[in-house]
């Protein structure tokens, strides 16, 4: 050890232990930036140096460069400290960082996650998501076959623009025929009674070259920008399809005992076998899909059990299958009413109800309790109204959406109004944080009532 100092007593040894594990138990809170995540860590790292300060070379004729080789190392130390404690939504960019041969520097990666940070900050203020809205509107000439049509506007939330007529209005000959409205493989589907068809096929002559449209199901492909006949699953007595939504197959779920469980694949719809002991039990509208846990949440009203299906990869209905998926029990007394403005994120069901006690309730199914809000409008005013709508984009988890669409009166326009708060929770914990980010409000054009939304 002649010529190396080392520059450690045994009387630092504590000190350094504890400095250590402060270290590695050092990770960035949900609600913090990466700059103060940096500092909080480069005041235990400084503290490190003055209890381990590294060997130096002192013999004088070292041409190794030791003392280099030794920064170095420490610099790398670090960079791996602070890529562990980063956090997870940030994994992504911190494995593309390690994975660079040589390794950048601490300095290099700090700057990397600040730029993306600024990115993901501007992706919250300017989302990227576009909104679908569905209206319905009564025609002047209620003589006619069709008394009411839809007509369809998008709604650019990062533009916070809206267009009208996006797509061509659909006529209908009543206002019963609402159906379902999703979006799977660059087509957008209506489903379940757009017209009748026993009475289209009855009255084919008043209908002449409509009859492409007017059938139980549509669908719009937005590529041939063309609307088309898609058949839907088979329905009895005249009920229309309860929920059907998507994730990455089309799946329809809802009255059981009237209609089996169905999967839209490989161009044609196959039935799907519930477990034995689902069958006959009352399905709650709506079905939410959790883009998180790649699976989807069902609350049997009957039970007050929450379920979650998770698909198949591979799903092929069998005489055996089991809806071509995993059923689990996820909560086993949900103890409040299952509302329709509801979203997940994760392990947390948001509801939205009219003179609830906070505008928005939490429920965390990992711990099966209701969180304590903390809310903060100050950002949009103090005045919220209520939402029909709800819903997370599949950019930001952590960004639920409010949209309400208010009806025209006298002269006065049809209104979409969408709010838009940022949420903040830590797990274990009994408390959520509801940020406002924007509030805007998008004209429509008079007469026509909102009937409901999808996100593109």
């Amino acid at each position: 050890m002649d010529g190396i100092e080392q520059g450690f007593s045994v009387g630092n040894g504590l000190k350094l232990h504890r400095t250590k594990g402060l270290i590695m138990a050092c990770k960035q809170g949900d609600n913090e930036t990466i700059t103060e995540y940096y500092g909080r860590l480069k005041k235990l790292w400084d503290e490190l140096d003055k209890f381990d300060r590294q060997p130096i070379c002192t013999c004088g004729g070292c041409k190794c460069d030791l003392n280099k080789q030794l920064d170095n190392k420490r610099d790398e130390d670090k960079l791996h400290d602070f890529l562990f404690g980063i956090h997870s939504s940030y994994s992504t960019a911190a494995s593309t960082l390690l994975l660079q041969q040589p390794l950048p520097s601490l300095n290099s990666a700090y700057s990397t996650l600040l730029i993306q940070e600024e990115e993901k900050d501007d992706d919250y203020h300017n989302p990227p998501g576009k909104l679908l809205v569905r209206t319905l509107k009564h025609l002047e000439k209620p003589d006619k076959i069709f008394s009411i049509e839809f007509n369809f506007h998008l709604i650019d939330l990062k533009k916070k623009k809206i267009e009208l007529n996006y797509i061509p209005a659909i006529p209908l000959m009543k206002e019963g025929a609402m159906g379902k409205m999703v979006v799977f493989d660059s087509c957008i589907y209506i489903l379940g009674g757009v017209l009748n068809r026993t009475e289209l096929n009855q009255n084919k002559a008043k209908y002449e070259n409509m009859n492409h449209i007017h059938c139980e199901s549509s669908k719009y492909c937005l590529v041939s920008k063309r609307w088309d006949a898609f058949d839907a699953p088979i329905q009895t007595e005249g009920c229309s399809i309860p929920d059907t939504t998507i994730f990455g197959k089309l799946y329809c779920f809802g009255l059981p005992w009237r209609r089996p469980m169905a999967v839209y694949e490989n161009g044609g719809w196959k039935d799907l076998k519930l477990p034995d002991h689902l069958i006959h039990r009352k399905i709650s509208y709506p079905v939410i899909p959790d883009r998180i846990n790649n699976r989807y949440l069902v609350y049997f009203y009957d039970s007050r059990e929450i379920y979650a299906f998770r698909p198949n990869s591979n799903s092929t209905a069998t005489a055996s299958a089991t809806a071509a998926g995993d059923w689990t029990c996820v909560v086993d007394n949900f103890n409040k009413e299952w509302h329709t403005t509801v979203a997940v994120s994760g392990n947390i069901l948001f509801f939205h109800v009219f003179r609830l006690h906070y505008f928005v309730a939490a429920y965390d199914m990992s711990t099966n309790k209701w969180l304590e809000i903390v809310e903060d409008f100050t950002r949009v005013g103090a005045t919220v109204s209520h939402f029909s709508h709800m819903f997370t984009l599949p950019e930001n988890h952590d960004v639920l959406c409010l949209a309400t669409g208010l009806p025209s009166t006298c002269n006065n326009p049809a209104a979409v109004d969408i709010l838009r708060l940022r949420f903040n929770h830590t797990s274990g914990s009994n408390q959520l944080t509801l940020t406002a980010l924007d509030y805007h409000s998008y004209n429509l054009p008079i007469p026509s009532r909102v009937n409901d939304f999808l996100l593109l």
